[in-house]
């Protein structure tokens, strides 16, 4: 039985332990992973604020996660956001039901609390746009990254 749950402390190590592998698969010049503690905070953070649920199979144990955060929008603030984070499901549980379970929950609450419900997919995500639009999303941006190196910031 595959439950969707909000995370515990209980679950902090484990996922400290796929986002370092999430950061690994972005594969970017500069690793998404930066301090623990900082992210153990924002865990706590989203648990108590926004949203950080976990997808756990009671046979297999924990599957994946998302973190997702309530904002205004920038130019009209009566439009409140929801907006994925980060959606990682650990490799062996891709393509698994308690993927599916996380996407659908997330949409759930994204109807329930806001009026924008926002994912972002990585280009190496196996989801097919279909798969998304079959949920009610609906594509309408594109997303590119360059890295530089930053200065410090004049502000």
């Amino acid at each position: 039985m595959i439950e969707v749950r909000s995370v515990q402390p209980e679950d902090v190590e484990w996922v400290l332990s796929e986002i370092k592998k999430f950061s690994d698969f972005y594969g970017t010049k500069h690793p998404p992973m930066g301090d623990e503690q900082h992210i153990r905070n924002l865990i706590e953070e989203f648990s108590k604020n926004h949203v950080f649920i976990v997808a756990e199979n009671k046979t297999v144990g924990l599957m994946g996660f998302i973190a997702a955060m309530f904002s205004p929008h920038l130019f009209n603030p009566k439009i409140k956001c929801f907006s994925c984070v980060v959606l990682w499901i650990a490799e062996p549980y891709r393509n698994s039901r308690g993927a599916s379970m996380l996407l659908k929950k997330f949409i759930e609450i994204g109807k329930a609390k806001a009026d924008w419900t926002i994912l972002g997919v990585s280009n190496k995500c196996p989801l097919k746009g279909s798969s998304l639009e079959n949920l009610g999303l609906k594509q309408t941006e594109q997303m590119f990254l360059m890295e530089t190196e930053a200065t410090p910031c004049p502000y």
